[in-house]
C-alpha cells in the first residue's frame, strides 16, 4: 500500500484525537495482513498566527525549506510569482505604477478619469503580479462579497483612499453609506470629497440622499443633452470653461443589511443603477451575499472573498476559481475574469486598524485645509431648531 500524503497534519501533544488508531500492515500473497506499524493518531495541529490548520503537504513543504536553510541550499530560480503577499499597502502599489498622487499640498494634474488601484493580482499563467485598477467609467458597478472579517470594510476604505489621493473633489464626489459599524465615519468623513457618511440609524438621510441622486440624474440628462454627450468624459471635453462635473460614486457597505430597511424603495435605487452610469453616477456595493438578480445583473465588476459556502463562488464569478490552493485571510479572493483570477486586497495604510483610522483623519484635514475649490453638497435633513444664522442671508 502506498502512503498517501492528505488531510491535515497531527501533531504530539494536542487533544483532538481519533477514536480508531492507524495500523500499517503489510498484505502478503495469500491475503494475510502482517502488522508492521501502529500509529496512535493526535489531534489537528493549527497554526498559532493565523488559526489556520495546515495540511501534510504544507508540513512536508516547510521542513523541506528548514533543511535547505539549515544545509545551505540556494533557491533554483522559479517561472512562478511567488505566492501573494498577506499584507500589501497602498503605498507600495502607488510606488510600482509609478503614479503621481496627492504630495501634501496639491494633487497631480489630469485630463481623464484613470483607473485607481485596490488589490494585488496573481496570474500565474502570464508569471506575473500585478495592481488591480478600478476605473468605473470602463469597469461599472462594483459588488464584493464576502463573509464577516473577510475584509469588506478595508476594501472600501482602500477604494475611497486611492480615488481621494488620485484625484482632487473636482474629478469625484464620494456618499459613503455604513450598514456595517462606524469605521467609514471615523476614517473618511473629514475628507474634502466626501459629501456625507449615513450610519445605518439615519433613515431618513438615506431617503433624502436617494431624492438628491435622482434630481442630480435628471439634470445630468439634461446637460448631456444640451451638448450632445453620450459619456462624462465627453461633457467635461465639451465644457471645459463651465464648471468641472465630477464623478459621484455612492459606496453601500452591509448591502444585505441596507436591502432589508430599504426593501420598498428598492426599485428606485434600481433605476439609479441601471441607469446613471451612463452619467456619471456609480456605485459600490459590499455584502455577505450575492445581491437579489436584478440587482447583480446591474453590476459588471465582481470581487468574491472568504465565503461561508464554497458553492457561491459559481454564482457571484460566473465560473469557479481554483480553490486547491487558496488562501481564506482576510482580504484574499477573487475577480470575475475570465478564468477568476485570484487577488489580495491591499491595507490602506500600514499600522493597526486604529492606526490606519487616525492616519486617514489627519489626512483628510491635512486635504481639507488645502483645498480651496468648492466642497460637495451635503444631504441635509430639516431639524427641529433653526438658528436665525442660519436664515440671514
Amino acid at each position: 500500500q502506498v502512503a498517501r500524503v492528505a488531510g491535515y497534519h497531527r501533531q504530539l501533544g494536542s487533544t483532538e484525537k481519533p477514536k480508531e488508531p492507524i495500523l500499517i500492515q503489510e498484505v502478503g500473497p495469500d491475503g494475510r495482513r502482517i502488522p508492521i506499524y501502529e500509529v496512535v493518531p493526535t489531534a489537528v495541529d493549527e497554526d498559532k498566527t493565523s488559526g489556520l490548520r495546515k495540511t501534510e503537504a504544507q508540513w512536508i513543504v516547510m521542513k523541506a525549506m528548514a533543511a535547505a536553510e539549515h544545509l545551505k541550499i540556494e533557491k533554483l530560480h522559479s517561472p512562478w510569482p511567488p505566492p501573494l503577499p498577506e499584507q500589501v499597502y497602498l503605498e507600495d502599489l502607488f510606488q510600482r505604477l509609478q503614479t503621481s498622487v496627492w504630495d501634501g499640498k496639491e494633487w497631480p494634474e489630469r485630463q481623464d478619469w484613470a483607473g485607481v488601484p485596490v488589490a494585488l493580482l496573481d496570474e500565474p499563467i502570464r508569471q506575473q503580479q500585478r495592481p488591480l485598477l478600478i476605473n468605473t467609467l470602463d469597469d461599472g458597478n462594483v459588488v464584493l462579497v464576502g463573509a464577516p472579517g473577510s475584509g469588506r470594510t478595508t476594501f472600501l476604505l482602500t477604494l475611497s483612499s486611492s480615488l481621494m489621493l488620485s484625484m482632487s473633489p473636482d474629478w469625484v464626489h464620494l456618499h459613503l453609506i455604513d450598514f456595517g459599524g462606524h469605521q467609514l465615519e471615523a476614517a473618511c468623513s473629514e475628507f474634502p470629497h466626501v459629501a456625507g457618511v449615513y450610519e445605518a440609524s439615519e433613515i431618513e438621510r438615506i431617503r433624502r440622499l436617494l431624492s438628491t441622486l435622482n434630481v442630480e440624474l435628471e439634470e445630468r440628462r439634461r446637460n448631456f443633452s444640451d451638448v450632445g454627450a453620450v459619456s462624462l468624459s465627453g461633457y467635461r471635453r465639451a465644457n471645459l470653461d463651465a464648471p468641472p462635473m465630477p464623478l459621484i460614486l455612492t459606496m453601500i457597505n452591509n448591502f444585505s443589511g441596507f436591502y432589508e430597511v430599504f426593501r420598498d424603495e428598492i426599485i428606485a435605487w434600481n433605476r439609479l443603477l441601471r441607469e446613471g452610469g451612463s452619467y456619471g453616477l456609480y456605485f459600490v456595493l459590499t455584502s455577505d451575499r450575492i445581491p437579489t438578480g436584478r440587482i447583480a445583473d446591474l453590476i459588471q465588476t465582481r470581487i468574491a472573498l472568504r465565503l461561508t459556502d464554497r458553492t457561491w463562488y459559481s454564482l457571484i464569478l460566473g465560473s469557479r476559481p481554483d480553490l486547491t490552493t487558496h488562501d481564506t485571510h482576510p482580504g484574499r479572493g477573487f475577480i470575475n475574469t475570465k478564468p477568476p483570477t485570484e487577488l489580495q486586497i491591499v491595507q490602506p495604510r500600514e499600522g493597526t486598524p486604529e492606526e490606519q483610522i487616525a492616519e486617514l483623519q489627519d489626512l483628510g484635514k491635512s486635504m481639507s485645509r488645502s483645498w480651496e475649490g468648492e466642497h460637495p453638497m451635503p444631504v441635509r435633513i430639516l431639524g427641529e431648531h433653526v438658528s436665525l444664522e442660519d436664515v440671514l442671508p
